[in-house]
């Protein structure tokens, strides 16, 4: 790397909220410090560079497109940057070592407080403000594309969902990426779940409460979650966030249609096949059963389409008939409700949402979500 940026641009202070996060002209001048920095001005000119910020309001961290090939993404105090600049570099490390294409490689890292040459002292120290360089994958994300997604793009979306999760990645004392992580997950999620969903209610078809009241007599106690445990063994690398958002595509090759390769934002209609280019924003990621990875990708991209979930399991490997189904259905459902984010008010940003009129019990929604021997008992889904 070049040497530090002598500059009269002080660090961010109070940057990052959401009104200023993906303010282009606010951060110019530290995305131009970031390039003279990393020596990558060679590669893209300060002056001449087009900066685009994501076009949806999914990222937590300022984040911004450098022409068509870099992505730069600054990391905030206040949701827990420092961890997750880590955490993401490592994870895409290891992802590159495994051969996995479709996920970003880091080009630089380093702060702000080094790019712009600032000497703090350690007793009055500012944030340092993390950030990482990464190609820019190629591509739209899922949620912009057809819903009516084919079988074929199912399967391939299983497989390389299965080759995430079994990355084998190195040591690391980063919590949430060791097994023994994911029963303290557990129980911290049992712990707040029902202020969250009581918070969530306040949106338009969250869980009602007719179903949130239900939640205590549902989930188990957190001093024995054994029914939501699996052999650590088992357990796998998960995405944490693996929704439309975070998976890009481009058309199939075999695509009867090319018009999906266009840069606007309107959502298609009809089956079409794609391929899958990118799988981003790895933030949330954490170890634990494989299970749990599923919820976001049931709501966002199978719309709780059980013919297309059982495609999918039986895709990513696993025997759906072999399933102790009554155990799957409760692990799943509870799964369900335990998200860190909430996958059921959520789907509303895709257009439809559960019909919760036909659902009386936790018990009831869990076999019409999860049950997989009955096919036909499933939950309606209204559009909105």
């Amino acid at each position: 790397m070049s040497a530090s940026v002598q500059t009269s641009v002080g660090l961010p202070t109070g940057a990052g909220r959401k009104k200023d996060k993906f303010d282009i002209p606010f951060w110019k001048p530290y995305i131009t410090s970031v390039l003279l920095h990393t020596s990558l001005h060679r590669q893209l000119s300060p002056d001449n560079i087009a900066i685009r910020a994501p076009t949806a309001d999914g990222c937590t961290h300022p984040t911004f497109m450098l022409g068509d090939s870099l992505v730069l993404k600054f990391y905030k105090e206040d949701k827990g940057g420092e961890h997750t600049y880590n955490k993401e570099r490592l994870l895409m490390t290891a992802f590159k070592e495994s051969g996995i294409a479709c996920t970003p490689h880091v080009l630089a890292t380093g702060s702000l407080e080094e790019a712009l040459g600032i000497q703090q002292a350690k007793e009055h120290r500012e944030w340092r403000w993390p950030f990482l360089v990464m190609t820019l994958m190629p591509g739209r994300p899922l949620s912009r594309v057809s819903a009516s997604l084919s079988l074929p793009f199912l399967t391939k979306l299983a497989r390389i969902v299965h080759s995430m999760h079994h990355v084998q990645l190195p040591p690391t004392d980063i919590e949430r990426l060791n097994r023994d992580f994911f029963p303290i997950f557990l129980r911290e999620r049992l712990d707040k779940v029902h202020d969250k969903h009581k918070e969530w209610g306040q949106q338009e078809h969250a869980l009602p409460p007719k179903l949130v009241a239900q939640l205590a007599s549902y989930l188990p106690k957190k001093e024995d979650i054994s029914q939501l445990l699996s052999d650590p063994n088992e357990y796998t690398f998960l995405h944490g966030d693996l929704h439309g958002s975070n998976i890009l595509v481009t058309p199939s090759n075999s695509s009867s249609s090319s018009s999906s390769s266009s840069s606007n934002d309107s959502a298609e209609t009809g089956e079409k096949d794609y391929d899958i280019s990118g799988l981003i924003d790895l933030g949330d990621a954490l170890c634990g059963d494989p299970i749990f990875d599923l919820v976001p990708l049931y709501s966002f991209v199978l719309r709780f389409d059980k013919a297309k979930l059982r495609h999918f399991l039986t895709a990513y490997g696993i025997d759906v008939d072999k399933l102790d189904m009554k155990k799957f259905a409760y692990k799943a459902m509870c799964f369900t409700v335990l998200q860190e984010f909430n996958r059921l008010q959520t789907a509303t940003h895709d257009g439809f949402a559960i019909d919760y009129s036909q659902i009386d019990t936790l018990e009831d929604m869990a076999v019409k979500l999860w049950d997989l021997n009955q096919m036909d008992n499933t939950v309606s889904v209204i559009n909105v």
